[in-house]
């Protein structure tokens, strides 16, 4: 049978990505006040953080129900493919858990738990969608995700504490002193789950460029294939000295995407977030 390889909205993917790997996304709902939208469909980040600029209220998203997933699998089933579905991190949201049980009720319906977001989600996706385009099949792709994640290093540092404090993820203390302070913290993907770590400090360029150094510590030891830089609307500067520092540590990348976050991501983090994705070759990075 044919492969279809699926997603969900919160891998973050430009449609112009999705369309070159052939990728079927389900957006997320975001909801703002009495006003529902679909992420990457009719809502972008810049709508988010106005109206978090004029209302200090953040968005929610919400995960694809199980009757979602059902008609978004039967789609593909239907036509006569074998669906592979990769979600976001089942410790993050409930999507992967609601795709899960859509799966159970169908046929040929697979499901990998990315155990990551963003730009990690994303680079499993397209793992699994240059396997399909070897002739791989599903137990091979199934076998390589599980491998594949484990040497995932997944990080983004933010500019800002107020949409987290607005989640109830730091307190009012904590927020003034980081500005004060003018701390940006280094939040990881761990296991599937969010952490902290290392906190820069000083202008957003100064804070971007000494995380990008050390996300690129060791870089003989980062798989060349494919790196992911994404951001929530920094500055083009930020951008561009950013992509060329991990050029400069690792001048034989093959593909560095540079991207934007999309809402699912941005309600969370707010502006001038940061984020650099790449896997070693061989084990997980060590923590930032």
């Amino acid at each position: 049978m044919k492969i279809k390889l699926c997603a969900d909205s919160s891998c973050d993917l430009p449609e112009s990505i999705l369309q070159q790997y052939d990728i079927a996304m389900l957006p997320l709902t975001v909801n703002m006040g009495e006003k529902t939208y679909k992420d990457g469909v009719d809502i972008s980040i810049d709508t988010v953080f106005s109206y978090v600029d004029e209302t200090g209220v953040l968005p929610k998203t919400a995960a694809g129900n199980m009757q979602e997933y059902l008609d978004f699998f039967h789609r593909w089933t239907d036509a006569g493919y074998e669906v592979v579905h990769v979600s976001v991190s089942s410790l993050l949201s409930s999507t992967c858990r609601n795709a899960v049980l859509a799966a159970e009720m169908m046929e040929h319906v697979h499901i990998i738990d990315s155990r990551d977001l963003c730009g990690g989600y994303a680079l499993l996706l397209l793992r699994c969608a240059d396997l399909i385009a070897s002739g791989a099949t599903v137990e091979e792709i199934m076998k390589d995700a599980e491998e594949y994640r484990e040497r995932l290093c997944s990080s983004f540092v933010l500019n800002r504490l107020d949409y987290i404090h607005h989640g109830g993820r730091c307190t009012a203390l904590e927020m003034l002193g980081a500005n004060a302070l003018r701390l940006k913290p280094c939040i990881q993907v761990r296991d599937g789950k969010l952490s902290t770590g290392k906190k820069y400090r000083g202008s957003e360029e100064r804070a971007t460029m000494q995380y990008v150094e050390d996300c690129m510590k060791n870089s003989e030891e980062l798989d060349a294939h494919r790196i992911i830089f994404a951001h929530t609307n920094c500055s083009s500067e930020v951008r561009e000295a950013a992509v060329s520092c991990i050029r400069s540590h690792l001048p034989e990348v093959e593909e560095l995407i540079e991207m934007r976050a999309g809402c699912s991501i941005a309600a969370h983090c707010g502006p001038g977030t940061v984020a650099v994705f790449c896997a070693r070759k061989e084990k997980r990075m060590p923590a930032v």
